[in-house]
């Protein structure tokens, strides 16, 4: 299945792109929004951040003083985005999904930009807002998603090097994008094949597994790597037992997995997992 990603710059650009782009490939239209609903059954409501929004309006020192939630949150929304990823292709539009998906190599992201002048005048627009608060807006929008890339990925989601293509929507007119991310999309690096749908269906499973592992008691705490084979039913963990309770580390992983689906096999290596 083809994946392309839009990190959101104007919203309404986002859409406008996402759809036109859908009517021309087929694709299905995916927004964070639409991901975080269906992670419902991920029981990402458990984490406490049931609102959508809950990332955009907390500091993010907020997670530092909860980051079990944090990390389950984002096991659950993974294999949620995952979920989509497998059954259709995909344009998804929200913040950095690409980052919770990297195991997928043929993603094509985008990124929409425009000047300071060009943005002011949109949200002026679009909101009918005097241009001093179209500016207080932009700047709160761009301070809250600059700190929550930082804090939640490590990362300057400025830095082009993130994106296989940065459009300056200034000039450039929707259906020029549209024609050129097309263009880009039909290109066999941005296609699926056997061996990508095959990295897709483990990226998926090993997801689906973490949040299996995070969402029970005995086991939402541990620092777990895994590598998951669909086909097969093969599962790989590693990670390093706890000194106290470290006789009780295999047994709780197995118990955590044990109604999983697909799982044929477990095997447990009690140590780092090699790079």
């Amino acid at each position: 299945m083809s994946v392309i990603t839009i990190s959101r710059g104007s919203l309404s650009a986002t859409v406008r792109l996402a759809e036109a782009l859908a009517q021309k490939l087929g694709h299905k239209i995916v927004s964070r929004e639409k991901v975080f609903e269906a992670a419902k059954k991920y029981r990402i409501d458990e984490t406490g951040l049931g609102v959508v929004k809950f990332l955009d309006e907390q500091p993010p020192g907020f997670w530092d003083r909860h980051a079990d939630q944090r990390r389950r949150y984002l096991a659950c929304f993974k294999a949620s985005l995952l979920d989509f990823a497998l059954e259709d292709s995909i344009i998804y539009h929200g913040h950095l999904g690409q980052f919770l998906i990297e195991e997928v190599p043929h993603i094509l992201r985008i990124r929409l930009e425009a000047p300071l002048e060009y943005r002011i005048q949109s949200v002026m627009e679009e909101q009918g807002v005097t241009r001093e608060k179209a500016v207080d807006i932009i700047r709160d929008i761009t301070q809250k998603r600059e700190r929550w890339a930082r804090f939640l990925y490590n990362v300057d989601a400025r830095d082009p090097v993130y994106y296989d293509m940065v459009l300056n929507i200034e000039k450039m007119k929707i259906d020029t994008a549209t024609e050129v991310v097309y263009t880009a999309a039909r290109k066999p690096e941005f296609q699926s094949n056997q061996e990508t749908d095959k990295l897709l269906r483990n990226g998926h499973f090993a997801a689906v597994l973490k949040v299996h592992l995070i969402n029970n008691p005995r086991t939402h705490g541990m620092e777990l790597d895994i590598e998951a084979d669909a086909e097969t039913g093969q599962v790989n963990i590693y990670g390093e037992p706890p000194i106290v309770g470290h006789q009780h580390w295999e047994t709780d992983i197995r118990t955590a997995l044990g109604d999983a689906d697909n799982v044929k096999q477990i095997n447990i290596q009690a140590s780092e997992k090699k790079a």
